[in-house]
């Protein structure tokens, strides 16, 4: 999850046992996981390329950046993420993952409040 362009948190989606499905509605579970700093630096240039091509550079409020991890060769050295989805319109912010939720959630509303102030001088 990224907030304001910078990175919050990270989860890991999980199927139950013997499906494929990753959603909680499905029997799949969402847990914290701590990432390694090429797959923040991917969501990062991810977010960012919609920022400044979609969003003609105005700031981004909040994204989730889906990973797909693939093995080319079967080997951990040969791991690479392909970015499956970027969900801008998000009903869950999986603050309950994030290392610490009550600071993930203030920086939320410090970017919302960041906003409002700027819409503020604007009018």
């Amino acid at each position: 999850m990224f907030i304001n362009q910078e990175h919050s948190h990270s989860l890991l989606k999980k199927p139950k046992s013997g499906a494929w499905y990753v959603q909680e509605i499905h029997g799949g579970s969402s847990v914290q996981h701590v990432c390694d700093e090429r797959i923040v630096k991917l969501g990062r240039q991810a977010v960012e390329a919609v920022r400044q091509k979609k969003n003609n550079g105005r700031p981004i409020l909040y994204a989730r950046v889906d990973l797909i991890q693939v093995k080319r060769d079967g080997t951990e050295e040969d791991r690479q993420y392909l970015i499956s989805e970027i969900e801008m319109i998000e009903p869950c912010f999986y603050f309950e993952c994030a290392p610490e939720p009550r600071v993930a959630i203030q920086t939320f509303l410090n970017a919302i409040e960041q906003i409002v102030e700027k819409l503020k001088g604007t009018q």
